[in-house]
């Protein structure tokens, strides 16, 4: 029986990406611990499933650096956008100016065709 293949393995390492508080816990007491070891669970391979938990600590980081940038960025960059989608949410006026101008708009484009 390979263990990489149990279904307990696989459920392990797919809660490793869900819950990030079992993650910490598989960290701490597999890498972090100094002084215990770890019991054999059998059917489950302990290897994989900190591996797992590893990597999905490190597309953590990752996305969350993403978000920051893309976040600064849009902040920087998109402000005037972001102020526009501010004012339309707050305004309705604005969005029926905007629906009215986009009908002439519209309506000139189709008189200009005929």
């Amino acid at each position: 029986m390979n263990l990489k293949e149990t279904e307990a393995t696989r459920y392990l390492c797919a809660a490793a990406y869900i819950d990030k508080k079992f993650r910490e816990d598989v960290i701490q007491q597999t890498i972090k611990e100094k002084y215990r070891t770890v019991a054999v669970s059998p059917g489950v391979d302990l290897q994989t499933v900190v591996k797992h938990c590893l990597l999905a600590k490190r597309l953590e980081f990752s996305r969350d650096v993403f978000l920051a940038i893309l976040l600064v960025l849009v902040l920087i960059k998109g402000f005037p956008l972001s102020l526009i989608c501010a004012i339309a949410y707050f305004d309705k006026k604005f969005f029926e100016q905007a629906i009215f101008v986009r009908e002439g708009v519209n309506s000139q484009a189709e008189k200009q065709k005929k």
